[in-house]
C-alpha cells in the first residue's frame, strides 16, 4: 500500500520554519515560498502572534536610521556652512589689507631698501665723476707734453741752455701752449682739474711738469697711469720706484697737499 502525500497543513509548517531560518522579519506563506510581505490573498497564512513583535522590532531600527542620517546629514551641511563663512572672512580680511594701504614694516623695508640703493649710486656717481676727472687730467698733461716739444721744437734746450731749471709756464701761457680747459678765467695762469696749480720748468735737456693741490684719491690714480710714460715721475720731490705708490699723502681739510712732477726730455 502506497504512503498517501503529506497534507497541506504539513506543507505550511516546513514553509513556516524555512522562513524563521532565513531570518525574514515578515514572513507569509503561501504553499509554496515565503517573502516579506504582508498576508492579503486567500490561502495565504500569517505569522503567527509570536513572530510580530519581531517584525515591529525591525520596523523600529529602520526608522533609527533614518534618524541618525538626518542627523548627519545636519551636522555635515553645518560644517560646509561653518568652512563657508570662514573662507569667506578670510577673503574679506585679505581684501581689506590690500585696500588700506602699506604696513610700518613694509614702509621702513623699502625705505631700508632706499637708503641702500641710494647709497649704492652715490658712490657710483661720485666714483664715476672722479674717475672722469682722472682721465681730463691726463689728457690735458698728455697735450701740454706734446705742445711744449712743438714750442721748442726750433731752440736749443727748453727755455734754457744750460742745466739750471728756468720758469717757462708763462711763455707757454703766451703761446697758448697750456690747454685751454686748465686756463684760469682771466688767462694769467694754470689751474688743473683738481684747483690746484700748473708750472713747467725747461732745461737744456728737459723739462718737468709740476701739477699742486693733488688730492690722496686720486694721486695714485694718476701715478698708476703715468709712471710708464715718463723719464721720471714724483710725490713730494720723491721718485716713484714701484707701483701702487705709497707716497701720497691724506688731505688737509678737504683739500689735496700732494705735488706731483712728470721729468721728460
Amino acid at each position: 500500500m502506497t504512503a498517501s502525500p503529506a497534507t497541506a497543513p504539513e506543507d505550511s509548517v516546513k514553509e513556516k520554519a524555512a522562513c524563521e531560518e532565513a531570518g525574514t522579519s515578515q514572513c507569509t506563506c503561501t504553499g509554496t515560498s515565503c517573502s516579506d510581505a504582508g498576508c492579503s490573498d486567500a490561502g495565504e497564512t500569517s505569522l503567527s502572534s509570536k513572530e510580530a513583535p519581531a517584525a515591529m522590532a525591525c520596523t523600529d531600527d529602520d526608522q533609527d536610521d533614518v534618524r541618525r542620517n538626518a542627523i548627519r546629514a545636519k551636522i555635515r551641511a553645518g560644517i560646509r556652512r561653518l568652512i563657508a563663512s570662514k573662507a569667506r572672512k578670510a577673503a574679506a580680511k585679505k581684501e581689506k589689507q590690500s585696500q588700506g594701504g602699506f604696513t610700518l614694516i613694509e614702509v621702513l623695508g623699502a625705505l631700508v631698501v632706499g637708503s641702500i640703493v641710494f647709497a649704492f649710486a652715490a658712490f657710483g656717481i661720485s666714483g664715476g665723476l672722479e674717475s672722469a676727472r682722472v682721465s681730463g687730467f691726463n689728457e690735458s698733461l698728455a697735450l701740454l707734453r706734446i705742445n711744449i716739444h712743438e714750442s721748442y721744437a726750433s731752440s736749443r734746450g727748453f727755455g734754457s741752455s744750460t742745466t739750471a731749471s728756468v720758469d717757462i709756464t708763462q711763455d707757454l701761457i703766451d703761446a697758448g701752449a697750456i690747454p685751454q680747459n686748465w686756463m684760469t678765467a682771466d688767462g694769467a695762469s694754470a689751474v688743473h682739474n683738481f684747483g690746484g696749480s700748473v708750472s713747467v720748468s725747461g732745461t737744456v735737456s728737459g723739462f718737468t711738469i709740476t701739477a699742486s693741490s693733488i688730492p690722496e684719491a686720486v694721486c695714485r690714480k694718476i701715478v698708476s697711469s703715468q709712471l710708464e710714460g715718463w723719464d721720471s715721475v714724483s710725490i713730494g720731490g720723491n721718485a716713484v720706484t714701484e707701483l701702487p705708490p705709497t707716497g701720497c699723502e691724506p688731505d688737509e681739510d678737504g683739500v689735496g697737499v700732494n705735488e706731483l712732477t712728470f721729468l721728460a726730455h
